[in-house]
């Protein structure tokens, strides 16, 4: 099985999860998992969001954790999450 399907199959078991997130979940550096990312965002696959702390991905002191320093307010976060099948507007929701 390809990393690029692992990764479709790791996010739509997850619902929503932190670029960050995938990115350890791996074991690789998100620039390299982002790019896997772009080629199934290119197939309607998935749909990714940039929000702040709090704002929907289910795991709100983990982002703080995963983006940032212990404590320090969240700089935005890379959501992904799976589209619905023939929608291609944003992710699914």
């Amino acid at each position: 099985m390809s990393i690029v399907r692992d990764l479709e199959t790791y996010i739509r078991g997850r619902g929503r999860v932190s670029l960050a997130d995938a990115a350890r979940h791996f074991d690789t550096d998100p620039a390299a998992l982002d790019a896997m990312v772009n080629l199934l965002a290119a197939r309607g696959r998935v749909g990714r969001e940039t929000v702040t702390c709090g704002a929907g991905c289910g795991n709100c002191s983990g982002c703080v954790r995963s983006e940032g320093p212990a404590g320090a307010p969240a700089a935005a976060v890379v959501i992904l999450s799976i589209r619905h099948p023939g929608r291609r507007g944003g992710p699914a929701g």
